[in-house]
């Protein structure tokens, strides 16, 4: 679908559904998937008074030099408006437009899209700014996005649901790039990081929103978080220290491996000693916080962030050949000095025997 055809732009490239009249006019099912809408002015695709609508694996973009968008926040990718409950948004592909995704209806699942080159990935507008807008119960996840000027996702000061994105620049003791909104109570949370992978997941109502990314350092580590959590946000994560933020009126279990091996960890809140746990042989470690209503937490064996290595995976078999280049460099070297050193003692033995004769 080429939105701009006969030399004008039009605003929609795919319509879903019509302007809300009443609940019997509502579409309900509807399906699409794998196309191609390029230079629409308002959204490519359109979910409106249209139940639990899929719109996965479409390409949606702009790509006509002068475009004129219908006003400042257009165009969007994928615009669910008003009562379009219910929608899932896989696997598209987004870029060259205002927002990838506009999110505006309720119980919205939207993953595994790659959008770029847009100012928001997906913007999801305060409650009442527009006719019907409504965003609850909705989960975000597993979004590949770059050159992205605004913001990756955005959402309201009173966002109802679940989020789970992981930006660039993690580090162990780093993680304001990774996004974990669960206000919807996730019965788990667990983060792993393997080598400069991490994977952050949660489990709410069933479904599990989940997130990798590649880090700025290497390690490997894994924690889990089981029990009615409301929010979670891991602030240092490395074998030594694991610092966090929890909120939960339960109790919570804690699993994980990576640990220092045979060692005593101490978890505190607020300075104040909560638990001493000791790590298994092979590294685990595991627990149970009491119920506390929430707060700031720190788990850690008194000896600080571990050494990680902060240089990109592929360097990595390179090390070992440089260093055999150095040891060589080094065996050279001394061999030369032992050999220069024989020498002068020959000469000297030489000048003795001469001086003898002589």
């Amino acid at each position: 679908v080429n939105a701009y055809t006969s030399g004008a732009f039009h605003t929609t490239g795919i319509q879903l559904g019509d302007t809300y009249v009443d609940a019997a006019s509502q579409s309900t099912g509807i399906v699409a998937t794998r196309n191609t809408v390029v230079n629409a002015t308002a959204a490519g695709i359109v979910s409106q008074s249209a139940q639990d609508t899929l719109i996965a694996w479409n390409l949606v973009y702009g790509d006509e030099p002068g475009r004129a968008p219908i006003a400042a926040d257009y165009p969007r990718g994928i615009d669910v408006a008003y009562n379009g409950d219910g929608t899932t948004i896989l696997g598209n592909m987004i870029h060259s437009v205002h927002s990838g995704v506009q999110l505006g209806s309720d119980r919205a699942r939207i993953f595994s899209n790659t959008i770029f080159d847009v100012d928001y990935g997906v913007y999801v507008p305060d409650n009442g700014t527009l006719p019907g807008i409504s965003s609850t119960a909705g989960t975000i996840f597993d979004m590949t996005s770059w050159n992205v000027a605004t913001g990756r996702i955005r959402l309201p000061a009173s966002y109802d649901g679940t989020v789970v994105d992981l930006g660039s620049g993690i580090r162990s003791t780093d993680l304001s790039a990774v996004f974990l909104v669960t206000t919807n109570e996730a019965s788990q949370v667990s983060y792993s990081w393997a080598g400069r992978l991490l994977n952050v997941s949660a489990s709410v109502g069933g479904l599990v929103a989940f997130a990798s990314a590649n880090a700025d350092e290497a390690q490997t580590l894994q924690a889990t978080w089981t029990g009615p959590i409301t929010g979670m946000q891991v602030t240092t994560f490395s074998p030594n220290t694991i610092a966090f933020d929890l909120q939960s009126g339960s109790t919570i279990a804690f699993q994980g491996s990576g640990f220092a091996p045979s060692t005593s960890y101490t978890l505190t809140q607020g300075g104040a000693t909560v638990l001493t746990a000791q790590s298994s042989a092979s590294g685990g470690l595991s627990f149970v916080t009491p119920a506390a209503g929430g707060g700031s937490y720190a788990l850690s064996n008194g000896q600080g962030s571990s050494i990680v290595f902060p240089f990109p995976a592929i360097a990595a078999p390179l090390i070992f050949p440089a260093i055999a280049l150095v040891l060589l460099a080094v065996s050279f070297v001394l061999v030369r000095f032992m050999r220069r050193r024989q020498w002068d003692n020959e000469g000297s033995a030489e000048e003795d025997r001469e001086g003898d004769s002589g």
